[in-house]
């Protein structure tokens, strides 16, 4: 298992609020995802970005438009 050296902050799921968390495959691959509510219709995660590193997935998921 990897360890973290620093604190990871990732932004809530953009639809619904629902707070987000790193998930690790049993292979060893992290994906982001979140605790979506009911009303979450899109509940996004960083699946099909699993094969990139975990930072651009951080990075991807905490991006935001206005």
């Amino acid at each position: 298992m990897a360890k973290w050296n620093k604190k990871i902050y990732l932004k809530s799921c953009p639809h619904c609020g629902g707070s987000a968390y790193i998930e690790v495959f049993p292979t060893g691959t992290p994906y982001i995802g979140a605790h979506h509510t009911n009303k979450c219709e899109l509940k996004p995660d960083t699946f099909l970005m699993s094969a990139l590193p975990l930072k651009r997935q951080i990075k991807a998921w905490n991006q935001r438009t206005e």
